[in-house]
């Protein structure tokens, strides 16, 4: 919609708000009048009093948008401030005979009656009064269009300072949209160095193990640029990624490495961040399984818990007595640990630990949702403070 058919659609619904405002501001002050009057022995009927305040602060309905737009036309708070200042202080004196004018001519037409008495007489009548008392009336329509000025600012300043807070929280969304991205680009390339590592090595090794290696890292990378935008997908699709990147790493450790899957179906439906498993298995074959001379065994759990998701890579390798683990975990862990805390700030969170019984267990908690209650975030993320 353009701004002149916004603008008037806006006032269509306004004028009628502010009749019936200055219409009851009229019944207030008339009975006011009618009281005090009956009080001090000058009784007039209480219509008299309210058709002499309602002509006075009804005309304000027609008014009240002309002192609003001179107000936002000639800003007094922005530049030129002496030409905007100087349209304000001239448009007083001049307008302010206007509106009473008009107030006085709308109280005649009401009241006009008695035979001889045209509405030309009654309308002069009003302005052969003693100097002060017209003055005074002059003052009362001057200050109660400086503070149609007033309210119009002041909703203007809070129209204005809700479209602030609006903006703001765009851009920190756009860049904590802008940091999540980062963080995948990070750990994309990451992931795609070490496959490459491990074909060069079957490359010389075993052939045809290199070459079922490629074909494999094709179907990973293919899934990796088809959830490019996403932030979020189910933990099915996080476990079948990880299975698939498994069965590399199946290929090069050959019988030294048995994978084990548990998830609680359901469970499986629950939102978690895209790429979030995949470190986590690959810090269990590197650090867990790859020193280790005799078999290893990863298995991979998911269920929900009264925290919500939780997700666990244990493997039975070594632990961190080794020195080849450490709590920061390397770049895989630390942009898992990273992503966490924008998605999530402290519903989010990654544990790792040795195990009592032997190897390590690194294992992730994010708040539960589900993908068909809750849209998955695609290119956006969820500013916390």
């Amino acid at each position: 919609m353009a701004e002149g058919p916004r603008v008037r659609a806006r006032w269509a619904i306004w004028l009628p708000a502010l009749a019936l405002f200055y219409t009851g501001v009229a019944a207030l002050l008339g009975t006011q009048d009618y009281l005090l009057r009956a009080r001090y022995g000058a009784p007039l009927p209480w219509l008299a009093c309210f058709a002499n305040r309602f002509t006075q602060w009804f005309v304000w309905t027609g008014w009240t948008p002309f002192v609003a737009w001179l107000g936002g036309r000639f800003r007094l708070d922005q530049a030129p401030r002496l030409r905007n200042w100087a349209v304000h202080v001239a448009a007083i004196p001049v307008t302010v005979p206007v509106i009473f004018a008009s107030d006085v001519a709308l109280l005649e037409l009401l009241t006009l009656g008695g035979p001889g008495r045209s509405f030309a007489d009654k309308f002069l009548e009003n302005f052969r009064v003693p100097l002060p008392v017209l003055l005074g009336w002059l003052l009362v329509a001057a200050l109660t269009w400086l503070m149609v000025l007033t309210v119009s600012y002041a909703w203007r300043y809070r129209k204005e300072g809700q479209q602030r807070q609006v903006e703001a929280s765009r851009l920190a969304a756009e860049l904590a949209q802008a940091q999540l991205h980062s963080l995948k680009s990070q750990l994309q390339p990451h992931f795609l160095f070490n496959s490459l590592n491990a074909v060069a090595t079957l490359t010389t090794t075993d052939p045809p193990a290199a070459r079922r290696v490629v074909l494999l890292l094709s179907g990973l990378l293919r899934r990796v640029l088809t959830e490019a935008d996403a932030q979020e997908v189910p933990l099915a699709q996080e476990v079948e990624f990880a299975r698939a990147y498994l069965e590399i790493e199946q290929v090069r450790f050959s019988n030294r490495l048995k994978v084990e899957i548990s998830v609680d179906p359901q469970a499986q439906r629950a939102l978690l961040p895209h790429l979030v498993l995949q470190p986590l298995v690959e810090n269990a074959v590197r650090h867990g399984i790859g020193p280790k001379a005799e078999p290893g065994t990863i298995r991979i759990e998911a269920g929900i818990t009264g925290e919500g998701v939780r997700l666990a890579v244990i493997d039975d390798g070594a632990g961190r007595s080794r020195g080849t683990r450490s709590e920061g975990g390397g770049v895989g862990l630390a942009n898992v640990r990273a992503r966490l805390a924008r998605l999530y700030a402290d519903g989010g969170r990654l544990e790792c630990g040795e195990r009592s019984e032997g190897g390590f267990i690194a294992s992730v908690v994010v708040p539960l949702r589900l993908e068909t209650a809750a849209r998955v975030r695609t290119e956006t993320a969820e500013v916390r403070s």
